[in-house]
């Protein structure tokens, strides 16, 4: 009997530890997980959270264009030029500065003509250019030689004269167009300004300049032996100057009068040429600006020979010479308005 009582006792204790264990075992897991699902059990697939990375596209800046090196350069003026490698010979290649730009100053030669650049070093623009004609003579008239007098013709009736043609209107320049001015309309309006045709000259020069900083085309060429030098605005296509000179130009003497002969004497040193005077170079000057009567002109020395020098004004413009004073050619002749 008392120990069957012992037994059953026994039994209930230990059915109150397994009661009091699973009660436990609840509590810690509501603590250890809480808000979340208990672990799997023992044995099953235990699962990890997955992250997931987003990557941004990085995007790429273009980096700045390179300077433009020697040979691009080189090529930029060719192409300009309408010539190849193989037609040119180069002269000169290397950086400079103009209004503080770096630029690449190029200089080469096609056959006759030289031709100068200046190709921008960030960008590769051509910033200024132009090509001169070297060793350039003018054309001389072709010598004439004295023909036989032809038999005369047997006398016809007279015929009525033929109306004399109509002259031919007088050339006009060029309206100059609103925009920039062209190489080709520079050109123009100064052998219009001439009185001349494209056919009748012989282009020398044609740049762009700058004068009083505003960018000018210049413009040179012959008509005959004539030299003409003009600059028109590149804006508006006016003509800020220009003037003409005539080459190997001497003044007019009066005829050596032949001394009668005299007995043989003891040969004489030649004298030495003779000065012309200063009423005649005032006149040679004048002569040159019709209608001018205020001229400033007075002796001086250059490269070691005697020459007069001054200036003609009229109209608002000066004319500035120089004149052998032992032949009595002009050397130098230019014009420009006067600036109030």
């Amino acid at each position: 009997m008392t120990s069957t009582k012992t037994q059953r006792t026994t039994a209930i204790a230990l059915l109150a530890i397994v009661i009091s264990g699973v009660v436990i075992s609840g509590v810690v897991t509501a603590h250890a997980w809480p808000g979340s699902n208990p672990p799997a059990p023992v044995g099953g697939p235990i699962s990890t959270p997955s992250t997931t990375t987003q990557t941004q596209p990085v995007q790429q800046t273009s980096a700045p264009a390179s300077p433009v090196d020697e040979q691009q350069a080189i090529a930029i003026a060719l192409a300009h030029a309408g010539l190849t490698a193989d037609q040119v010979t180069l002269v000169r290649a290397h950086q400079d500065y103009e209004d503080r730009t770096p630029v690449w100053d190029i200089e080469f030669y096609a056959g006759a003509t030289e031709y100068d650049y200046e190709i921008a070093v960030d960008t590769g623009a051509v910033h200024s250019y132009d090509r001169d004609i070297e060793n350039y003579s003018v054309p001389q008239p072709p010598v004439v030689q004295p023909s036989q007098p032809a038999p005369a013709a047997p006398a016809e009736s007279a015929k009525p004269a033929a109306p004399p043609a109509p002259p031919a209107p007088a050339p006009t320049a060029p309206a100059a167009p609103a925009g920039q001015v062209s190489e080709q309309q520079a050109i123009a309006i100064a052998i219009a300004h001439a009185g001349l045709t494209a056919d009748q000259v012989t282009l020398v020069r044609a740049h762009q300049d700058y004068e009083d900083r505003t960018p000018v085309w210049d413009i040179e060429f012959y008509s005959g032996t004539t030299e003409y030098d003009y600059e028109i605005a590149v804006d508006t296509g006016a003509i800020r100057s220009y003037d003409r000179d005539i080459e190997n130009y001497s003044a007019p003497r009066p005829p050596a009068t032949q001394p009668a002969p005299s007995q043989p004497s003891v040969p004489q040193q030649p004298a030495p040429a003779q000065m012309i005077s200063l009423d005649q170079a005032k006149a040679i000057a004048l002569a040159k600006v019709p209608g001018a009567t205020n001229i400033r002109i007075e002796l001086d020395r250059d490269d070691r020979r005697q020459v007069y020098e001054g200036e003609v004004f009229k109209d608002g413009w000066e004319y500035d010479f120089e004149i052998d004073a032992q032949t009595g050619g002009i050397l130098e002749w230019g014009s420009e308005p006067i600036h109030d």
